[in-house]
């Protein structure tokens, strides 16, 4: 009887300390600039001893202690370009006495807290501190180098949405003009000259080695062409052909399958003219489709709303049909079921599109 009155004692008192907890990126491990290209691209620097030692201290004294991160606990291969420990290797490596790591996939941070009776916390994102507080917690705020953060923020979320993986919609603002997103239009503010003077063979830093990719992808088109005899281009579709039980090039003449002037409204069979966006380019409509959100700020737009009815119904087509070969052709479980749903919504946007087509028909009638 006495062990169990002096056990739930114990209990008690834990109860009424509560527990502590600490966020990881640059607050329990330290980044540093990747000289290769420092604007948008980090490289883990060492763990961050001052924190380490706090956390130490209040797990010494008989508190519990936690870490809490907004990180996605990864399920795969380490990808090259994370070189920080994972938080289970940092706690394995140090021995650090932490009860448990709880990863909140981007979301804010405060809502496990309280789950977990976490009475005080520490984070170097401000945003994190500003909802800690507001949830009666006392927070922390750990100071570091903000360009520092940006950059890792930045490289975080242009890595993850390149993998395919979802990036968290407080991340997702990195992605906005991120120079990488498209290599064929990247560094606008390069000359020209410095961008013949990069060496492909050696990239630097992540901005040459998307700027390279674009490169290739640009030149291995051009040696496609270029196989085959002058005046002749490869088979946009069919690009090798069988003969005599051998593969050769599928050559056709460069005038076939030409494509229509702008504004015919025609699209010949093999064109790589995409579907309703090029016959007009001052008609084009921005058109992105990576989550439900993506459609419904798209279809939101007022370059959508001002377009016709007709015009409108094309532009959902379209959105449709992309929807569902990216849905058709998705391989990771968690994509496909993301794009399930932006299918099952571009669908309901499709037949309402055309309940409007019969109201109007029925009108002119």
């Amino acid at each position: 009887m006495k062990l169990i009155l002096e056990n739930w004692n114990k209990f008690l008192n834990e109860e009424k300390k509560g527990a502590y907890s600490f966020d990881y990126d640059e607050t329990l491990i330290k980044y540093k600039p990747d000289p290769e290209d420092p604007q948008f691209s980090v490289l883990y620097d060492k763990p961050h001893e001052e924190n380490i030692a706090k956390l130490r201290e209040l797990a010494a004294a008989g508190e519990t202690v936690y870490i809490v991160t907004s990180r996605s606990k990864r399920t795969g291969e380490k990808k090259p370009w994370d070189t920080a420990p994972e938080p289970e290797e940092l706690v394995a490596d140090l021995n650090l006495p932490v009860k448990s790591i709880h990863y909140t996939n981007g979301d804010l941070k405060a809502e496990t807290l309280l789950s977990l009776g976490v009475i005080e916390h520490w984070d170097d994102d401000e945003e994190e501190i500003a909802a800690a507080q507001e949830a009666g917690i006392k927070a922390n705020l750990v100071p570091g180098d903000v360009e520092l953060r940006e950059a890792m923020l930045s490289m975080w979320a242009y890595c993850l949405h390149e993998g395919g993986v979802e990036v968290a919609p407080k991340m997702k603002k990195y992605l906005d003009n991120h120079p990488y997103m498209e290599p064929d239009g990247l560094q606008e503010k390069w000359s020209e000259k410095y961008k013949k003077s990069i060496d492909c063979n050696n990239p630097k830093g992540f901005s040459q080695k998307a700027h390279c990719a674009g490169r290739k992808k640009r030149n291995e088109q051009l040696e496609l062409d270029e196989r085959c005899q002058k005046g002749y281009k490869t088979h946009p579709t069919r690009k090798t052909k069988k003969m005599y039980g051998k593969t050769y090039r599928n050559c056709i003449k460069a005038e076939e399958g030409k494509d229509p002037k702008t504004g015919t409204g025609k699209k010949p069979k093999g064109s790589g003219r995409r579907l309703y966006t090029d016959e007009d380019p001052s008609d084009t409509v921005s058109v992105k489709f990576r989550t439900v959100q993506d459609v419904k700020d798209t279809l939101s737009k007022k370059s959508f709303k001002s377009k016709s009815h007709k015009r409108q119904s094309q532009i959902i087509n379209l959105i449709h049909q992309r929807v569902r070969a990216a849905y058709q052709n998705a391989k990771d479980p968690k994509t496909k079921a993301r794009l399930k749903k932006v299918l099952d919504h571009a669908e309901k946007r499709k037949e309402a599109s055309k309940e409007k087509t019969k109201r109007l028909q029925k009108k002119k009638d």
